[in-house]
């Protein structure tokens, strides 16, 4: 895959659907302000099903600081209709199953030792005991999270790449680098 993208620079715009409407595209979002990017793995993981509650729990404070939120799942829409309410959660879930997205914003697989690092096992069985279960599997199982917080300017802010399956940044970062 090509080389990372770096703060400061303009973020590819893109166009993608939700499992309600689209196609949306990016750049009109900023129009509003900030957005943070989150970029997961798919519906059935238990982590990236955790994680989408945790920003859930802290769409207040995203509000507050004019950050609006899209988490971009390799997850068909079928599969997000089928098992999401449109108002389940208070941000926008794009669809990218062919992952199109992700290799535009250089968001690429693991390794397998990414994929078994203990703090990703460790993540994993922490969802478990919280009660998330495996669903179905969908898109690439080595993919690797990020996160992207862009400024109504288009520019890339901050920028979290993680380094293994499970490494997302926590949300209380992102709303910090908010302002």
């Amino acid at each position: 895959m090509a080389k990372k993208l770096t703060e400061g620079i303009i973020a590819p715009d893109f166009e993608f659907m939700t499992p309600w409407e689209g196609p949306l595209s990016f750049y009109p979002l900023l129009d509003e302000g900030a957005v943070a990017l989150y970029f997961l793995r798919y519906l059935g993981c238990p982590v990236c099903r955790m994680e989408m509650d945790a920003i859930k729990a802290d769409a207040a404070r995203f509000e507050g600081k004019g950050v609006r939120v899209v988490v971009m799942l390799q997850s068909a829409r079928q599969t997000l209709a089928e098992n999401l309410r449109e108002n389940d959660y208070p941000f926008l879930i794009a669809c990218d199953p062919e992952a199109d997205i992700y290799t535009q914003y250089r968001v690429s697989p693991g390794s397998f030792l990414q994929y078994v690092a203990p703090p990703a096992a460790l993540k994993a069985m922490k969802a478990l005991r919280e009660g998330y279960t495996h669903g179905r599997k969908e898109g690439l199982e080595l993919q690797l999270p990020a996160v992207f917080l862009v400024g109504r300017d288009r520019q890339i802010r901050y920028l979290h790449y993680g380094r293994h399956v499970a490494d997302v940044v926590e949300t209380g970062e992102v709303l910090k680098q908010a302002g």
